[in-house]
């Protein structure tokens, strides 16, 4: 008996029957209630600008099927000041993961690929230094960050502008820590062994892909995967950094582009809406029912990043999945993901079995708990309203 397998799938069956006994089966989120949520959150994002906290964010909301919010607030470029609105875009970096992980399912559904597929079955010529540990090395490794490798193994090759090529050379030297599928390590590089799976899977660039089976059918029209695309769509986010007390614009940088799956997309929140809309299972001929359990089902649990969060006031457990972090969020599913890059940070969560979830884009660094706070009024509707979290984490 494979006692690591067994143990895990213990793990993952435990978090299950979490989810199942403590579902809240109590209120139903009237009308009323959603927009007085609604507008509560509203007056909050726009305290948050106005105190000058953020130069630009975006928002959207979408419930039981229906995009029941999405609004621009302050600059996407504080040295102009033009506005924020729908439309502009922004960088996704690390939710970009889970676009990486859809586009491997709507593959696997269509027999290009199988999840336990070994990565040099696609790529026979990569290699470890270990090389018995590449031989069991798998699709379902590199998008649930198990491969035993390091964390964040070669992120300053990324942040320097090293070629992916270069990069995927450079891997070839690491030492393994664990067996695959026994540890998790956050990646980017590894986990953009993706795209040439899916370059060698289907004879086609994984960007063209992407495009073909995701971005055009959903109809994420600003949404693109390059620096000269961001830069092109005139109506952009510019990365801010606050100086002397006040934010300053800058340009895009070109990092993390070399690893589109990773942290490469480029979206608006008009895109995100419908993203999100599809990723809650609103748009079945694009993403499968068997596609979003796919990727939603817990591979590793993550307790360290449990702790890392420091909104966990109602975090119980933390899993990753394959692109989505898989939260245990006061006895709520949440699949959840952020991401930051460069003077942008985005933050992403729905729960499925309430059937509500928000998307946050914004132009810097800035951390705040709002989105955390937005699900804490959703799941406190009716009651009292819940003490607001400080503004920053």
């Amino acid at each position: 008996m494979d006692f690591k397998n067994l143990g895990r799938l213990l793990w993952i069956g435990i978090f299950i029957l979490l989810m199942i006994t403590q579902l809240g089966f109590g209120q139903t989120v009237t009308s009323a209630e959603m927009d007085s949520i609604i507008a509560r959150f509203d007056r909050r994002v726009s305290a948050y600008i106005g105190e000058g906290s953020g130069p630009g964010i975006a928002v959207a909301m979408v419930y039981d099927g229906k995009i029941i919010f999405q609004k621009g607030y302050g600059f996407r470029d504080a040295k102009t000041e033009a506005l924020v609105d729908t439309n502009t875009v922004f960088r996704l970096a690390s939710v970009s993961k889970g676009f990486a992980s859809a586009l491997t399912g709507v593959l696997v559904k269509e027999g290009f690929l199988n999840w336990d597929d070994k990565v040099i079955k696609y790529i026979p010529d990569f290699t470890l230094k270990d090389t018995s540990a590449v031989r069991k090395l798998t699709i379902r490794h590199i998008l649930s960050h198990t491969t035993g490798i390091v964390p964040h193994a070669y992120d300053t090759m990324i942040e320097d502008k090293v070629s992916f090529d270069k990069i995927v050379k450079a891997l070839t030297t690491l030492d393994t820590h664990c067996e695959a599928g026994d540890c998790y390590g956050y990646q980017n590089a590894m986990y953009s062994l993706i795209s040439l799976i899916v370059d060698a899977a289907t004879g086609r660039h994984y960007g063209s892909m992407l495009a073909e089976k995701i971005l055009q059918p959903l109809r994420l029209n600003n949404a693109s995967f390059t620096q000269k695309a961001m830069i092109a769509s005139e109506n952009y986010a510019k990365p801010h950094r606050r100086r002397g007390g006040e934010w300053r614009s800058g340009e895009v940088e070109d990092s993390y582009y070399t690893v589109v799956p990773a942290a490469g997309i480029n979206a608006s929140i008009s895109d995100m809406s419908n993203w999100l809309k599809a990723l809650m299972g609103y748009n079945p001929d694009v993403l499968a029912p068997e596609v979003l359990t796919d990727i939603y089902t817990p591979v590793i649990r993550t307790l360290s990043e449990r702790r890392r969060f420091n909104w966990h006031r109602r975090l119980k457990d933390a899993y990753y999945a394959m692109g989505w972090r898989i939260f245990n969020y006061n006895g709520e599913k949440m699949i959840y993901h952020s991401g930051g890059v460069n003077g942008y940070l985005s933050k992403m969560a729905f729960l499925p079995e309430k059937k509500f979830g928000a998307v946050i884009l914004q132009n810097s660094r800035h951390n705040h708990y709002m989105l955390y706070e937005l699900f804490d009024m959703f799941l406190d509707a009716g009651k009292q309203p819940v003490e607001l979290l400080p503004a920053t984490e």
